[in-house]
């Protein structure tokens, strides 16, 4: 490298290099840990949307079971029916409470490729939940016509 001529105030003009000059290895170097650093930044920040992915899906699920089991309970504890009519009436409408629960829960996702998969599970629980529905309705039928079946029978032996 050619050394170029550097004024000094108390020696005059010399040809010494200075010792602030650095080498191109040194930029290289910098530009290496630069890098490494960036790379350790973009995986940091995908462990952490991983994290508050999982972290928006465990609350989902639970906004979503807590939201289901309110419906089931609620239908469990409905025993105040006197036809089958009324009895398909309130099935109809905890069968659309229960469809409206998914709605309410996919409001808290920001991350939209999560917030998919998580309904195609949140779905498919619902699914589940609403035969669980059928059942309760269908055992409340068939309870209410074996307790009417058993007192007509009661009533017909002592007719006779």
């Amino acid at each position: 490298m050619a050394k170029l001529p550097v004024y000094n105030s108390e020696g005059g003009i010399t040809t010494n290099t200075p010792n602030n000059i650095r080498k191109a290895s040194d930029y290289q170097l910098w530009g290496d840990t630069l890098k490494g650093v960036s790379k350790e930044l973009t995986k940091l920040g995908e462990e952490w949307q991983k994290a508050k992915d999982q972290v928006e899906n465990l609350d989902g699920k639970n906004k979503l079971m807590m939201g289901i089991s309110g419906v089931l309970m609620e239908a469990e504890q409905f025993n105040s029916w006197s036809s089958p009519e009324e009895l398909e009436a309130k099935k109809q409408e905890l069968s659309s409470k229960l469809q409206g629960v998914l709605p309410s829960v996919m409001d808290g996702f920001s991350n939209n490729q999560n917030a998919v998969l998580f309904q195609k599970q949140a779905e498919f629980t619902t699914f589940q939940n609403q035969v669980k529905l059928d059942e309760i309705f269908r055992n409340k039928y068939q309870d209410k016509a074996l307790e009417s079946l058993a007192t007509s029978q009661d009533m017909n032996f002592r007719n006779f």
